[in-house]
Order: structure tokens, then C-alpha cells, then sequence
């Protein structure tokens, strides 16, 4: 549905803009001293309200792109992104795209202004930004578990450190005092809470200590006045839960938003904290430069790794030696990041002796693990990004991995986004969409359970999921043309289109080389068929599937199994056929000298009411038929024209 008005809508900025709206036909046409404007709208970022959006299109090697003005502060140098600029010797104009200075302004709650109905204005936002649900910036929110939680068996005591650690691990205490720059406070209840000056030693209750953040941009690092900031557990096996952008500020993450993050926020967080054996999740959706650098330094009693949510690292640096000598680490994190730029991984793992990995998978090495897990990555530098990612590690690999390689670990991987668990009563569940650290908006969220997915049908925070449909299965592709003539893949676990699109294909790979079997879909019967592009050549054994999204494979096409015009002696032998077949085509082996048997899953009597082509079998050798109560002895066919 089109949007007249943007009155009381909350919006998040893309991390690219695009000039769309400003009246630029067309980039290759555009010429400095470029495009102003500047929208009249009252709206709220960063816990902050202004009363204008401007945006330019100007050029030069500073340009900035967006700027929140009000009569009291201007925001030019510190949001921006995108600019044009101009080569001084040709006067040539190229598009480049540079980094919101923090992720907290890309959210945007507009409740008024004289454009809030302006076309242009509409047009540029809906264009550049996604629609999130409403939430009034005035109202109270709810921060109910927004905080990290440390926890123990026995009682413990926290406090903040400041030294030179480069003399680890007997470092020169400096000063023992916090950081950050807004306020931490500190309950041991949840109910009760304090302001930490960082210099007070803060002890735990009943094994508990909890903690969260307001106003602060950062909380440690490792390079701050010449010294290294870190927090130091005094204790024996303590957990952490939580969000760490808690830290930063809980209210903002309450609202489904993230905080401003400086480079540097948390890196050397727990450095040497032998103590902690569960860290705290990273559930950011941008990671700024350093920012999470030897965070874990040392945590030699460190078992599980935190989920991180982040699509991308900016600046470079991210994690560097960010589990450094974390010997009994156990668990792999989940990177999904595909631009890795200069020191972001390098000496990740380093030490990590637990962590093992292999290029081979084995009954040990079964899990794969792929940098990134998902799309194709990109070195920025490739000398250094990943270096030593893996080295001193206790597998048959170490060293520095291979982009957009899979590699096989025998650690348990922790997802960035995991898959609910939870089994849905009479078809429905409910789920807190806050624990998965995503903006509060509509989704089409799936909790994949067995074979089914389950959708959102009411967006908020509780929202409860109807039965939607199926999953692609295992090893498959499905694939349809869309209404740009384009044809998009939708990869196996994800959600099965519904309803199935008239132009659906799905391609099965069914073992190495050039195994596939394809099916093609037909609304006019809502079934499937196994199609003529089904060409396993290095498969001895085939299954059918008997469905596909819900609806059935009901036939198998004119040759769907032969070998004709390809060259390629097959080696199908057995082929695995479901009960709802009705409909067997013509020559269906044709050519195919190895097959064997079919097993039906039906009775003889069902295998006698299919309907077949009076020359189902043309070229194909004799074979026999395996049903549920009997077989059945099938002749050599004639040969089929152009057989040998």
C-alpha cells in the first residue's frame, strides 16, 4: 500500500542512499555543484528531536550526504553517507559510498512537519529507508530484561582496571577507575539500581550482578590514554547473558534500535578474565572499527562463543585477536560479514586449542563452516584481513583460511540468528522477537520446525505464528520467474513460496558432478512433474520426491531418466518412485544400461493403474518392479528412434 503521509511513522535509514526523488535522472548525467534538499519534518533520532532532513548531492572529498538540523545543533560532520566526487585532472565524477558515523541516527520517528506529505520527501524515504512499526517516542518503554546478567555458583566482585597490558600477563596497574563516557549502573536484584563510578569494587548477591548502560558511545578499550581499560572478574565460573549493547544504552535497545557505537566500544572488554566462562551476545547489525579487538583476550576458561548478528564491519580491526589463547573455547561463531577489510579477523582464534577445523569432512570433522557463512565475501586487503585467523588451533587445518571456502569443525557452531526450538500447539506458538536483538518492525519471521515453517501473523513483540507451508528441502533450488522477467533462487531450508508460483522449477542435486533431477510445476493441476532435465550420471540410486511445497509429483515427463544426446553412459541403477505417480512417459530410460529396479512405494495393483505411454520403456533394458506386496518383471523396450 502506497504512503500519503508520514505522520507517525518510524522509519531506518539504508546504509547506502540513492539519489532517487531529487530530481537526478540519471547519475552519468549529473554534474556538479549538484542537488539540495532539504525536508521540512519534525522526527526523532537518537533520543533527540530536529525539525529538517537535508540531503545533497554535492560534491567534493567531504560532502556529506544527510544532515539533521534544528535551531540548536548541526549534525553535518557526523551523519553521512554516499557522495560524489570529482577527479581534479579529468573532471570526471564517480559515486562512492562512505559509513553513517553511528547506526543510532539511521532511525528516524517522524511525527509531523510540512512534508510529511510532500511527494518528493515520500518518495526519497520510502526509497532509502525501511518502514518500521510505530513507537511513540514519548511513551514509556518497557526495559525488562535489557541488561547483561553475570552469574554464579558462588558469590564474586567486579571491577574496572586500568593498566599497560602489553607486559601480560604481570601488567602495571595504572589507575582503577570506568571509562565510558555516560553512566553504568549496577543491581543485584533488578529492581534496585546504582550508579558505578568504576573506581568502587561492586560485589554480587545470591551469585548475581547486573548491569546496563545510558549515554555511553563506548565502554573500554585498548588504547586509551596510554593505557588499556578493561573489567576484571574476581571469582570462579561466571556467566554472562545479554545483549553488551545493553552497556551502551539499554532504553535505546528496548525500543528495537542500536545505540551510537564509537570504534574502540568494547574491544579489551575482558582481557586475561579467567574467570568468565560464557560471554555476552554481540547483537549488533554494524560493528564499528576495533570495536570488538582482543575482547576475550586470554578467557582461558572460556567455553562458549557469543552469537554476533553483525552484516558488516566497518573501518577495519573489528576482531582482532578476539579469542586470543582462549584455549577451551569449544564453539565457532556464526560471521556473516562479506566485506572483511585490514586486521578484522587476523589471529581470530589464535591459540584456541579446542577450536579444531579440516578440509575434509569426517565422522569428527561434520560441521561445515564457511568465512562467510552465507554469499560471496570479499578480502579488502588481502594480505591481512584473515591472517593467522586460525593458527595454533587444534585441528588438521590451522593457519590463515580461504575465503568463501568450507572448511569442516567438529565445534558446535553458534548461529547468528538460530532456529526456534520450540514445538507450536494446535499450529500456533509465541515467540519474544526482542531476544533475537532484531529492530522492532513487521517481519515475515519463519521458526523452522521439521519440515514445516511457521509465519508472523501478528507484527510485535509477541507474535504469534500460523502454518504457512513447507521448506525447500535438503539439496535443493527453487527457482520462478518474477514479475522483472528475473529469475531468483530460493535456497533449501528456506520458506516454500505460497502459492507455488505457475513458473516454479525445482533442481535436485542428487551427488557429484552433473546429478541432477528436475521438477516442473503445473497450476492447472497443482502437481509436479519429474522433468526431462532429471540427468544423474554418477548416481547409482535416485529418489523421487512424492511432494514438493504441498503439492504432489504426480508424473515422471517423456524421458526423464535417459541419457540421450549427452554422451554420458549413466549409472543409474535403482530408482525410488513415491505412490502418487499416475503418469509414466515415453522412453524414460532410454538409453540407460544400468538400471535395475524400481522400488514403488505402492501395491502391484496400484502400480497397474498408473497410466503409462505405450512406449514408457522404449530404449531402456529389461528390469524389475518392487512394490510393497510383489514384483513385477518389466521387458527390454524396442529402441527408440535414434537409439543404438
Amino acid at each position: 500500500m502506497s504512503i500519503t503521509n508520514l505522520t507517525n511513522t518510524r522509519w531506518y535509514l539504508n546504509s547506502e542512499l540513492d539519489h532517487c526523488g531529487l530530481g537526478v535522472p540519471d547519475l552519468e548525467d549529473f554534474i556538479l555543484p549538484g542537488l539540495d534538499n532539504e525536508f521540512n519534518l519534525t522526527f526523532y533520532s537518537n533520543k533527540t528531536q530536529y525539525t529538517s532532513l537535508y540531503y545533497s548531492l554535492k560534491g567534493g572529498s567531504h560532502g556529506s550526504s544527510v544532515r539533521y538540523t534544528n535551531s540548536a545543533e548541526d549534525l553535518y560532520d557526523e551523519v553521512w553517507s554516499g557522495q560524489w566526487q570529482i577527479d581534479e585532472e579529468t573532471q570526471e565524477g564517480s559515486w562512492g559510498y562512505l559509513w553513517w558515523s553511528s547506526n543510532a541516527y539511521r532511525y528516524i520517528t517522524i511525527t509531523g512537519g510540512d512534508d510529511v506529505t510532500n511527494p518528493d520527501c515520500i518518495t526519497w524515504l520510502t526509497a532509502n529507508a525501511q518502514q518500521m512499526e510505530f513507537i511513540d517516542p514519548n511513551a514509556p518503554v518497557d526495559t525488562e530484561g535489557h541488561w547483561l546478567l553475570f552469574s554464579s555458583p558462588n558469590e564474586f566482585t567486579f571491577e574496572s582496571k586500568c593498566d599497560n597490558h602489553s607486559d601480560w600477563p604481570n601488567p602495571s596497574i595504572i589507575s582503577n577507575s570506568g571509562y565510558w563516557n555516560g553512566i553504568i549502573e549496577y543491581s543485584t536484584n533488578a529492581t534496585q539500581w546504582n550508579v558505578w563510578d568504576g573506581a568502587t569494587v561492586i560485589s554480587s548477591a545470591d551469585g548475581k550482578l547486573y548491569l546496563r548502560g545510558i549515554g555511553n558511545t563506548y565502554i573500554t578499550t585498548r588504547e586509551a590514554l596510554n593505557c588499556s581499560f578493561y573489567f576484571q572478574i574476581n571469582g570462579e565460573q561466571v556467566s554472562c547473558t545479554g545483549n553488551i549493547e545493553t552497556l551502551l544504552d539499554y532504553e535505546t535497545v528496548a525500543r528495537g534500535e542500536h545505540p551510537n557505537a564509537d570504534m574502540d566500544c568494547f574491544s579489551n572488554m575482558f582481557y586475561g578474565c579467567t574467570a568468565l566462562i560464557t560471554p555476552p551476545d554481540i547483537l549488533m547489525d554494524e560493528i564499528p572499527g576495533v570495536a570488538c579487538a582482543e575482547m576475550f583476550w586470554g578467557c582461558s576458561n572460556m567455553t562458549k562463543a557469543p552469537r554476533i548478528t553483525a552484516t558488516k564491519l566497518m573501518y577495519g580491526d573489528n576482531m582482532q585477536n578476539m579469542f586470543y589463547g582462549c584455549t577451551n573455547l569449544n564453539q565457532l561463531p556464526e560471521l556473516l560479514p562479506l566485506e572483511i577489510d585490514a586486521w578484522d579477523y587476523t589471529n581470530m582464534f589464535y591459540g584456541c586449542s579446542n577450536i579444531k577445523l579440516s578440509t575434509e569432512k569426517t565422522d569428527e570433522y561434520k560441521y561445515e563452516y564457511r568465512i562467510p557463512s552465507k554469499g560471496t565475501g570479499i578480502l579488502l586487503d588481502e594480505e591481512c584481513s584473515i591472517t593467522d585467523m586460525f593458527t595454533n588451533t587444534g585441528g588438521t587445518f590451522t593457519g590463515t583460511p580461504e575465503i568463501n571456502t568450507t572448511y569442516y569443525t567438529s565445534n558446535e557452531i553458534v548461529r547468528a540468528f538460530p532456529p526456534v526450538e520450540e514445538e507450536p500447539t494446535d499450529s500456533t506458538c509465541t515467540f519474544d522477537l526482542s531476544t533475537l536483538g532484531l529492530p522492532t518492525g513487521t517481519y515475515n519471521i519463519y521458526v523452522i520446525l521439521s519440515a514445516e515453517g511457521y509465519k508472523d501473523s501478528e507484527p510485535s513483540n509477541e507474535v504469534v505464528y500460523e502454518k504457512l507451508g513447507y521448506l525447500v528441502p535438503e539439496g535443493c533450488i527453487l527457482e520462478y520467474e518474477d514479475a522483472n522477467g528475473e529469475w531468483p533462487w530460493i535456497y533449501a531450508g528456506e520458506p516454500f513460496l505460497q502459492p507455488i508460483p505457475e513458473t516454479a522449477r525445482v533442481m535436485y542435486a542428487s551427488g557429484e558432478g552433473n546429478d541432477d533431477v528436475g521438477y516442473a510445476y503445473s497450476a492447472d493441476t497443482n502437481s509436479w512433474s519429474c522433468s526431462a532435465s532429471a540427468h544423474p550420471f554418477h548416481a547409482t540410486d535416485v529418489t523421487v520426491f512424492d511432494s514438493l511445497g504441498g503439492a504432489p509429483v504426480t508424473a515422471l515427463e517423456d524421458r526423464a531418466f535417459c541419457s540421450e544426446g549427452w554422451g554420458i553412459d549413466m549409472t543409474l541403477e535403482r530408482l525410488y518412485l513415491p505412490a502418487s505417480i499416475t503418469y509414466i512417459g515415453e522412453g524414460i530410460f532410454d538409453r540407460n544400461r544400468t538400471i535395475t529396479e524400481i522400488i514403488y512405494a505402492g501395491t502391484t495393483a496400484e502400480w497397474n493403474n498408473i497410466t503409462f505411454h505405450e512406449n514408457w520403456n522404449a530404449g531402456g533394458p529389461a528390469f524389475i518392479v518392487t512394490c510393497t506386496d510383489g514384483t513385477i518383471d518389466v521387458p527390454a523396450g524396442e529402441a527408440s528412434s535414434g537409439s543404438e
